[in-house]
């Protein structure tokens, strides 16, 4: 079949225009925003790098005539009071998109010529963000919790393979340190966060000298924190449960 002159070229072009790598397994999505409001979804999946997200993104936002490469994205986060903003260029190597990204954050697209400041200028966009941040734990049901930790642990565990296990133990015996493991130094870090939780929610209701408001909201935390430790322990997750217990107690 005969394609048209102006169809030929047309497709030559796009089969020549440089494409972006396929996300591997893309079994989730993040949504990706501009400068001026818009936003896109994207596929990835937990292994996609940023790099090639944003190469995705840049594609989903019809970009043309422009390497994909010269795209990155940013984590820009808004917190209480101000509202404060922290905006951060991904590296292209940095994984887990879905996972990483706080309450209060949003991914940006930009170009590596333009300003990071340019990300999330709108201040009562910037607010809003802020606001949706700042959670109660009041207000989160425990067991939705229990179940979030659960996950968070058990995906931790996986990631520990039969390997490392063997190099821990060498490891302890010959005297050397552990934490070069990556796998062990998540897991970790994740129960110092989990039996420091605690102590954070507490230390939003004051010190010694409190008012009785303050004293009652402190004694509905603790409670709280006793149910999502309970729950732990009903859904078997002895990590997350043992951790939440050092830290009541501390």
């Amino acid at each position: 079949v005969s394609m048209p002159a102006s169809l030929a070229t047309t497709a030559e072009r796009q089969l020549a225009a440089p494409r972006p790598a396929p996300a591997a397994l893309a079994d989730r999505a993040v949504r990706v925003y501009r400068h001026d409001g818009q936003s896109r979804t994207v596929p990835v999946g937990r292994d996609t790098p940023a790099g090639v997200a944003a190469a995705l993104a840049a594609r989903e936002f019809g970009v043309a005539g422009v390497d994909y490469a010269c795209w990155q994205l940013v984590e820009v986060c808004a917190s209480l009071p101000g509202p404060a903003l922290r905006r951060r260029a991904l590296q292209d190597s940095v994984t887990d998109l879905d996972g990483r990204l706080p309450v209060g954050g949003r991914y940006y697209l930009r170009r590596a010529d333009e300003p990071i400041d340019q990300c999330l200028t709108d201040k009562t966009e910037a607010l809003q963000l802020a606001r949706e941040a700042a959670v109660d734990l009041l207000q989160l049901d425990p067991r939705r919790l229990a179940q979030l930790l659960t996950e968070s642990d058990a995906e931790a565990h996986r990631q520990i393979r039969p390997a490392d296990l063997v190099l821990w133990w060498l490891g302890n015996r010959d005297g050397s340190s552990y934490k070069s493991l990556t796998a062990f130094h998540r897991l970790i870090r994740l129960a110092e966060a989990t039996s420091g939780w605690p102590g954070r929610e507490l230390a939003t209701c004051g010190g010694a000298n409190i008012e009785a408001s303050e004293q009652r909201r402190r004694d509905r935390i603790l409670k709280r924190l006793v149910r999502v430790a309970l729950e732990c322990h009903r859904l078997r997750n002895l990590c997350s449960a043992t951790s939440l217990a050092l830290g009541l107690a501390a």
